[in-house]
């Protein structure tokens, strides 16, 4: 939750509007394949600290999440098959 509110605060202001119990809340996201921040021996860095932790940490360039083109044609074909 904590990306969510560092890189998405009005989605998670909307989100945590939803209910007054913010735990009870169900939200449905897309698949959606982002890159990972990597230690020096290529490993996934993970966060060490805070609620997140022992989780992946997303490479994030302007805020947004870092993909690649071959990431964004697969998440674009998913949907279509969700559509279709």
């Amino acid at each position: 939750m904590a990306f969510l509110h560092m890189y998405f605060p009005f989605t998670h202001m909307k989100i945590k509007a939803l209910t007054d119990t913010w735990a009870q809340t169900q939200v449905a996201i897309f698949p959606m394949f982002i890159q990972t921040k990597k230690n020096s021996d290529g490993s996934i860095k993970r966060w060490e600290t805070g609620p997140d932790i022992g989780h992946p940490i997303i490479d994030v360039e302007n805020r947004m999440p870092k993909c690649s083109m071959q990431q964004c044609v697969e998440a674009i074909n998913f949907i279509g098959k969700l559509v279709s």
